[in-house]
C-alpha cells in the first residue's frame, strides 16, 4: 500500500528527525464515539515512556470508514490549524500500513476486556489480542505499557522540527458521520549529526 506520499516531499532536513509524542488532548468535536479513545502516557524512568488507553470500538473499525489526518502547528503563541492535511479512503487497511511495525506492537498491547452487544457490555474473561488485520471487531480494549519510542518507526512523513498536534477523525463514508477522534501533541527533533 502506498501511504500517498514520499520521503522526499518532506525535504532533506526532515529525514533527520526524531518524533517524541507528547500528550493526548480533548478533540473538540469527538462525534458519536462509537470509536472512543482514553489515553495517558507514564515515565517509568529516564529513558522510558510508555502508553496506556482504552480503547472503544462499538462498530467494527474496517474499511466502511475514513481516516482523517490534520495536523496543526505550533508558532506565534498558538496553534495554526490544518497545516498538513491526508485522509485515507480505506481506514482500517491504510492506518494499518501505515502504523507498520508499531501498529503490531500496539496490538501486541491491547486485551479485550469487553464484549459489546447493542448498549450492553460483558466483561471478557479471555486475553485476547486483535489480529492484526482488518477488520478489529467490537470490543472494549486496553492498551498496557506501550513504549511510546516504538512509535518513531512508522511509515508516516517526517517533519521539521518543532511542535505539532495530530488529529486523526474516524468518517463513517455512507452517512459523513464522525465515529471518534484521537488528538495527540508531538515534537520533532533533529537526531544528534554523526561525525563525516
Amino acid at each position: 500500500m502506498d501511504p500517498g506520499f514520499s520521503m522526499e516531499d518532506f525535504g532533506a532536513k526532515s529525514q533527520r528527525s526524531v518524533i517524541e509524542l507528547q500528550t493526548y488532548e480533548k478533540c473538540p468535536n469527538e462525534g458519536n464515539k462509537e470509536l472512543h479513545f482514553l489515553g495517558r502516557q507514564s515515565r517509568i524512568n529516564r529513558t522510558l515512556v510508555v502508553e496506556n488507553a482504552n480503547i472503544t470500538f462499538r462498530v467494527p473499525f474496517d474499511d466502511n470508514m475514513k481516516v482523517k489526518l490534520a495536523i496543526d502547528i505550533w508558532g506565534n503563541g498558538g496553534w495554526r490549524p490544518n497545516g498538513f492535511v491526508m485522509e485515507w479512503s480505506n481506514g482500517c487497511t491504510d492506518l494499518l500500513a501505515v502504523l507498520g511495525e508499531p501498529g503490531k506492537a500496539l496490538f501486541n498491547h491491547m486485551t479485550l476486556v469487553g464484549r459489546i452487544n447493542g448498549n450492553t457490555t460483558t466483561e471478557s474473561t479471555e486475553q485476547i489480542h486483535p489480529d492484526y488485520k482488518c477488520p478489529v471487531p467490537v470490543g472494549v480494549y486496553h492498551e498496557r505499557n506501550m513504549d511510546i519510542s516504538l512509535y518513531s518507526n512508522m511509515n508516516a512523513p517526517r517533519f521539521i522540527h518543532g511542535r505539532w498536534r495530530m488529529n486523526v477523525s474516524f468518517i463513517r463514508k455512507r452517512d459523513k458521520q464522525l465515529l471518534g477522534c484521537i488528538r495527540r501533541v508531538l515534537q520533532v527533533v533533529y537526531k544528534n549529526k554523526k561525525a563525516t
